[in-house]
């Protein structure tokens, strides 16, 4: 089994390489005039969207205060449902719910690293 550390260091350098690739790649997309003007239309495009999306938005605000709530309970149970699985697995017992057709779901857990302030 390899040392973690070992493999830290290795997928560091991989993202290093990888950025200083994908700025080489974005500097050639700036100098293409062809693609700045695209990207000009486009944002023309986007902006027309958002105004549109706005004016329907003010017109349906108590749907859209609804959504808002609906979508803050959603991720207040996600963040529950994995409290208690974690302390489910933690104490060794299965952990398993149950979907509305009947079909189970078991948990999926991860590790991420995250530097220190």
């Amino acid at each position: 089994m390899e040392n973690l550390q070992d493999v830290f260091n290795r997928i560091q350098e991989q993202a290093k390489e990888q950025r200083v690739m994908k700025e080489a790649y974005r500097e050639s997309l700036e100098s293409n005039t062809e693609y700045q003007e695209l990207v000009e239309k486009l944002q023309g495009l986007k902006d027309r969207k958002k105004q549109i999306e706005f004016m329907v938005s003010e017109q349906l605000a108590d749907q859209m205060e609804k959504i808002e709530r609906i979508q803050k309970a959603i991720a207040s149970d996600k963040q529950i449902l994995a409290d208690i699985a974690l302390s489910t697995y933690v104490k060794g017992e299965q952990v398993e719910v149950v979907g509305p057709k009947n079909e189970p779901y078991e948990p999926q857990f991860s590790v991420r690293f995250k530097k220190k302030p």
